[in-house]
């Protein structure tokens, strides 16, 4: 799959770092694909939940400290609905902004969070199938 807008990360212990905080092991394809393509928007870039809503996805967070889309400003937002989502680390961002494509390390399922109605709906078991599943129109 092409990515466009890849950023070169600028220090790949971040990624590490940032996952220990939160006491979470990364999975080894979510580590891989943000070290190559952190800050990057995948071209095929829709996907549907299993409630049959299309989406489209927009960048994938950045781990660089000047980037826009940054992970810890999704994190911090997620961290403060921690008691009613549970944890959710958020992967990517959405089109339209404020939305998020998150891992959710209790079952690996990769999930859409809605920040308007604060719903979560699921995507599929895993960031491999997720990204395997992304397509064009």
């Amino acid at each position: 799959m092409q990515w466009n807008f890849v950023e070169p990360i600028e220090n790949e212990a971040h990624v590490q770092e940032f996952w220990n905080l939160l006491g979470v092991t990364i999975p080894p394809a979510i580590q891989a694909t943000i070290i190559a393509y952190n800050g990057g928007a995948p071209e095929r870039d829709l996907f549907c939940t299993k409630s049959g809503q299309e989406h489209q996805v927009g960048y994938l967070l950045s781990y660089n400290a000047d980037s826009a889309e940054r992970y810890d400003l999704a994190q911090s937002i997620l961290l403060e609905m921690r008691d009613q989502l549970g944890l959710l680390i958020p992967l990517m961002s959405d089109e339209s902004g404020g939305n998020y494509i998150c891992y959710r390390p209790e079952d690996g399922a990769i999930l859409f969070w809605d920040h308007e109605t604060n719903h979560l709906d699921l995507i599929t078991s895993s960031w491999e199938d997720f990204l395997n599943h992304l397509y064009d129109e």
